[in-house]
């Protein structure tokens, strides 16, 4: 399902970082400042909140129009949309972006079974800027 909006970000305004995949891959991980910390007591909010696997078909879209997430996914992973593209960029060639509204320690798997980690430590919009020969996202881990 395909949500009413498109993505019209500045990509000024996201905070890029550096990492290594699993399999030794560099990706960034991005933030917006402005996403939200919840005001909840966050210890309480670790104890109360379930580690996950789940199976995802996120095939990579032509454009970086938002994806609903499936009930499952917003219930289980907390993520409520997803766009994930081709980008055009001079070192990365994928994009995933998406809205979470729990913290968690996520792992994203391609079909290679290569990781992308993104620690979640706000509510929000987060973004990914990755390379993988199948790019398409069918797990997700969190923690």
């Amino acid at each position: 399902m395909t949500a009413d909006n498109s993505m019209t970000l500045n990509e000024e305004a996201i905070t890029w970082e550096e990492f290594e995949s699993e399999k030794g891959k560099k990706y960034q991980v991005g933030y917006l400042e402005k996403n939200e910390v919840n005001g909840e007591d966050p210890e309480k909010k670790l104890m109360d909140k379930k580690n996950f696997g789940i199976a995802v078909s996120w095939p990579v879209t032509i454009n970086s129009d938002w994806i609903l997430t499936s009930g499952d996914v917003k219930s289980r992973a907390a993520i409520t949309q997803y766009a994930l593209y081709k980008y055009n960029g001079s070192t990365y060639d994928y994009k995933l972006y998406f809205t979470n509204t729990e913290h968690y320690n996520y792992l994203f798997y391609d079909e290679t079974g290569d990781s992308y980690r993104v620690n979640t430590y706000r509510n929000g919009d987060h973004f990914v800027r990755y390379n993988s020969e199948e790019p398409k996202i069918v797990y997700i881990k969190g923690s």
